[in-house]
């Protein structure tokens, strides 16, 4: 049975999308509905058409109404796909990127504090993240293969004897600091760490599938970049403990540690098995397909890659932001406690993310706008702290404003491209961000060398103002630009 259709935006039909019926075709015959760029909808809707809320409603915040509860408003999105993989795999997509964090923020502060010279640290832990990049294309790359689980394993094996080649490497580096350190074992650990994260972001189109409720795609993409910051506090709180208590060497060790358990969960749940199914990158135009047509074409492209630049921008952000803690902190002489410092501002972004993701934003690019602006204005405060609590009176402020950043950047995919490239797009946003992290470490380390840390402090606003730029650019090429609604931007039925 065909699901019903919705008209795009800006449509003039007046058909109500809760009554209306099926598409048909001259002989009467009912004919699926099709997604830009030829992705047609191959839903299978169980027995029964299911209810769709209207996209008329044009109010951004969408979230709370008369009959929305506070722990609706703040858990919606756990409690319905609670409903379809239960609540220990909700769980199990924060755990498993926890190593994410903890590994490069325990190599940055290692390396800083033995070497002497935060240029070492910022190279030896951006190199982890341009491998996370690295990792992120291989999983991609392996994704569309039905034994995609196998790949993720070897990884995982070849991960725990590159750490314990660093870890050794690292010992005996540290008795000649002024020598070169590893940074190519560094790269090494990076490549050859699976990114779970990615890994689940993958699993969701066919879980969904299974279930036959693709409406939960967009909650999906919320709930994740929901973990991604939620990963972000929980990593760098864990690094810095351990960093101040046992050391940040140890702090590698955990990370690998963990990672290796989290693999064997990932690998063992029960939704492992489930047939790989939407994590397509690309969609193969027609050769019979007419010049205007194509230009068309590309100006969709170009503006689905706007959102995904604005990740890379809020991981120049906070690389930059990682690098100028290690410069502030070596002032005061409490390097160590970089990780804890900066789980201050992923503690807000968070927060802010948790409750951004409950309003059920319905037009995120205007949050986009609205918060990049007040990163801009929040960064420009880095050079105002003298001393270590208003640092964190400052990390909280960026934070406050980077976490729905990041679900608005996230929420906008499913928004603008066919359901079958959402996941997909969703894992290149990713990677640009973990090279914006590379970028912004390796850069504000260099302009370091330069001016100190007030030079540092610059490159912080250079990358918020980057990221409203993008925004700003984002908004004018949408509204030049038409671009059809899928089925995936539908909106998710209430709890």
């Amino acid at each position: 049975m065909s699901s019903s259709s919705i008209q795009p935006s800006g449509g003039t039909s007046e058909s109500d999308p809760l009554t209306s019926s099926p598409n048909q075709d001259p002989h009467g015959h009912s004919t699926p509905d099709v997604l830009p760029d030829g992705d047609q909808d191959t839903e299978s809707i169980s027995g029964h058409r299911r209810q769709l809320v209207p996209l008329t409603n044009t109010s951004t915040f969408n979230g709370w109404n008369n009959g929305t509860t506070l722990n609706d408003l703040l858990f919606g999105d756990s409690q319905r796909l609670r409903s379809v993989v239960g609540r220990w795999y909700l769980v199990l997509t924060l755990l498993v990127r926890l190593p994410s964090v903890i590994m490069p923020l325990s190599v940055l502060v290692y390396v800083a504090v033995a070497s002497g010279s935060g240029w070492w640290g910022a190279l030896c832990a951006g190199s982890v993240y341009f491998g996370h990049a690295i990792s992120t294309c291989v999983t991609a790359l392996y994704a569309p293969w039905k034994h995609y689980q196998w790949g993720i394993l070897a990884q995982t094996v070849v991960q725990v004897a590159a750490v314990l080649w660093l870890v050794q490497a690292l010992v005996a580096q540290a008795h000649d600091p002024f020598g070169t350190w590893p940074w190519y074992l560094c790269l090494l650990v990076g490549a050859t760490s699976p990114q779970l994260g990615i890994a689940t972001r993958l699993r969701w189109p066919s879980i969904l599938r299974e279930h036959k409720d693709l409406s939960l795609t967009t909650s999906t993409m919320r709930h994740e970049a929901v973990m991604d910051a939620l990963a972000m506090v929980l990593g760098a709180l864990v690094a810095g403990m351990i960093a101040i208590t046992a050391g940040s060497l140890v702090g590698i060790m955990v990370g690998s540690g963990l990672l290796v358990l989290s693999t064997t969960v990932l690998l063992l749940h029960r939704t492992a098995g489930l047939p790989v199914w939407g994590t397509a990158l690309w969609v193969p135009a027609s050769k019979r397909l007419n010049n205007a047509e194509r230009r068309r074409r590309r100006a969709r492209r170009f503006v689905r890659f706007l959102p995904m630049l604005g990740g890379g921008w809020l991981g120049l952000l906070w690389g930059s932001v990682q690098i100028g803690l290690v410069y502030f902190a070596a002032s005061f002489d409490v390097v160590e406690s970089i990780g804890a410092q900066f789980a201050a501002l992923g503690l807000l972004s968070a927060i802010s993310a948790v409750i951004t993701a409950g309003f059920d934003v319905r037009r995120p690019w205007n949050l986009w706008i609205i918060c990049a602006a007040a990163a801009v204005l929040a960064t420009m405060l880095m050079s105002v702290p003298s001393g270590p609590f208003s640092m964190l009176l400052v990390l909280a402020v960026i934070g406050a404003a980077t976490g729905p950043t990041l679900v608005a950047v996230f929420g906008i995919v499913p928004l603008i491209s066919p359901r079958r490239l959402t996941v997909g797009l969703s894992a290149i946003t990713h990677v640009l961000i973990q090279l914006g992290l590379a970028a912004g470490l390796i850069t504000a380390a260099g302009l370091a060398g330069v001016g100190g840390y007030q030079t540092v402090a610059l490159m912080p606003v250079l990358a918020s103002a980057l990221l409203l730029a993008t925004a700003f650019l984002f908004i004018d090429r949408r509204r030049r630009v038409p671009m059809d609604i899928p089925r995936s931007a539908r909106r998710s039925p209430p709890v």
